[in-house]
């Protein structure tokens, strides 16, 4: 879980072009999957009204943004919770984020 954090200190990431290597490739792959599971770990910690507003974002940056937005822009608790949730998902959640992330991917 550690591993994701990364997520939430970087900026999202443009897709590469036509011409990209398949390190690039690869790499923007891996990026799309850590988003999404750090995406589904945000969204299993919300409330349902939160969810609502931020369920069709494209990516962690945008529910973030919004989340600034909403509760202040230097909200270090926020972040902390956010944080917190992220990486001490129990176990259990495990199969239902894991359904989750299926019905919001698609």
């Amino acid at each position: 879980m550690e591993t994701l954090g990364y997520i939430l200190e970087t900026q999202a990431v443009d897709p590469p072009g036509e011409d990209a290597s398949s390190d690039q490739q690869n790499a923007y792959q891996l990026w799309l999957a850590d988003d999404m599971k750090v995406r589904c770990y945000m969204l299993a910690s919300m409330s349902n009204e939160l969810v609502k507003q931020h369920e069709n974002m494209k990516n962690t940056q945008e529910i973030l943004k919004n989340l600034k937005k909403i509760y202040g822009e230097n909200s270090r608790t926020a972040r902390y919770e956010i944080s917190k949730k992220l990486f001490c998902a129990e176990c259990k959640k495990g199969l239902m984020l894991e359904l989750m992330c299926r019905k919001w991917s698609g």
